[in-house]
């Protein structure tokens, strides 16, 4: 006997050939509805079932799981087109955030050689200044 009592070790080769022995053959037939009936009667896990909704006809059934199979393709479309966009948005933004350091850099060097240039433009300015050079444009 297995664990769920459903089997006996019978060997049924023999009764299927030698069905003339009555009491054999009902053991046999006897195992295999038994069999049957606790096969049909376990949960399956199946990506293709549709339970049975009484008052549909087996059309109904059909388009209710081409219906559900359409519907999966769709949410697997939608899956990867919405992962292809959040990949280009973030191609988009590396881009934009790499432009923006560059500007940055350029704004930041624009700044440092202005303030650079107005030093060297100041020293020299106070240089003639106090050597007594007074510019001509000068309303003072």
């Amino acid at each position: 006997m297995d664990r769920l009592g459903l089997y006996q070790e019978v060997d049924v080769r023999p009764f299927r050939r030698d069905a003339s022995e009555p009491d054999k053959a009902r053991q046999y037939y006897g195992i295999e509805r038994r069999i049957v009936a606790w096969v049909t009667s376990q949960e399956r896990d199946c990506d293709a079932f549709i339970a049975w909704h009484p008052g549909f006809s087996p059309q109904e059934h059909r388009r209710m799981l081409d219906r559900r199979y359409r519907e999966q393709r769709e949410d697997r479309r939608d899956a990867e087109m919405r992962q292809r966009e959040d990949k280009r948005d973030e191609r988009v933004e590396g881009l934009q955030r790499d432009l923006h350091k560059k500007e940055l850099w350029v704004m930041g060097g624009a700044v440092t050689f202005a303030v650079l240039l107005g030093s060297v433009a100041a020293a020299i300015l106070d240089g003639a200044i106090s050597q007594g050079w007074e510019p001509s444009w000068w309303p003072w």
